[in-house]
């Protein structure tokens, strides 16, 4: 099982399926580490049209 992909022309993207629950399955964009404890990240607001 693969563990990165590359966009073509674009990012490269490491990731861990196996990820526990609480992290984002996303390692690293372009070799540099992302913060995958999503509880941290901000929650999304505004006014969402249907």
């Amino acid at each position: 099982m693969g563990t990165k992909f590359n966009l073509p022309e674009s990012y490269s993207i490491e990731y861990d399926l196996l990820a526990p629950d609480n992290k984002w399955v996303i390692k690293a964009v372009d070799g540099k580490s992302v913060d995958r404890d999503f509880d941290k990240w901000p929650l999304i607001d505004g006014v969402i049209n249907k």
